[in-house]
């Protein structure tokens, strides 16, 4: 966590302490006379800021995880400051402990969960270090997989999968490198609606930062 920290500070202060060098640059917009494909693609990858806590308000319970990893990637188009995009994302955590009515116990096992969303973004700033915000909508399959208490075989095992809505909040910063490649780094949450699994119905809420590119894709003109 904070090696990753430590990077995503290391791009904004590069963002900052060169922005005189950016100011002057200006890389030409995404879509123009000359320019009509407007796509993009991009890569991030990320970290929890805390751990993740799915709660179930039916058996009065609370599992935790591990911080986990986030791996997204999505084609997008652009209209001067608006863009729009489909996402595919995963994110993945190990079992850390379940709370309830009757105390803590340990657990074992792995939780992820694949999105496919589609999301909308407003680019605050279109010529030069682009802040912006984004929102986003769609399905997310939620996997438990070998979930168990430690040394309870009482208990029964959960691996399981069930698919159920997904949005996400967030916003960033992209510093442009050259005309079609810029360094994304931004801030996310996402939740899901809840689920049912094990006799619990578990609602699924994260925060995380990642960082990535975003590759600019344009055909030009004959």
């Amino acid at each position: 966590m904070r090696k990753l920290l430590s990077t995503l500070g290391t791009f904004f202060a590069l963002g900052i302490f060169n922005t005189p060098a950016f100011a002057a640059y200006k890389p030409e917009p995404y879509y123009s006379a000359d320019k009509p494909d407007p796509y993009y693609i991009s890569v991030n990858i990320g970290r929890d800021v805390t751990p993740t806590k799915l709660s179930s308000s039916l058996n009065q319970e609370t599992i935790t995880t591990d911080a986990g990893i986030d791996i997204v990637g999505a084609f997008g188009l652009k209209f001067d400051m608006l863009r729009i995009e489909a996402e595919a994302g995963y994110h993945g955590n190990k079992a850390k402990e379940v709370t309830n009515n009757t105390g803590t116990y340990k657990l074992n096992g792995d939780f992820g969960v694949t999105s496919f969303l589609v999301n909308g973004y407003l680019d605050l700033n279109d010529d030069g270090i682009d802040p912006y915000l984004t929102a986003g909508a769609g399905v997310a399959n939620v996997n438990f997989s070998n979930v168990n208490k430690t040394g309870d075989p009482a208990f029964n095992t959960i691996s399981d999968v069930h698919s159920t809505l997904a949005f996400q909040l967030g916003a960033g910063i992209a510093i442009p490198l050259s005309k079609h490649l810029e360094i994304d780094a931004r801030y996310r949450y996402f939740a899901t609606r809840a689920v049912s699994i094990n006799n619990g119905d578990y609602k699924l809420p994260g925060n995380s930062v990642l960082v990535g590119l975003k590759i600019g894709l344009q055909s030009q003109k004959n």
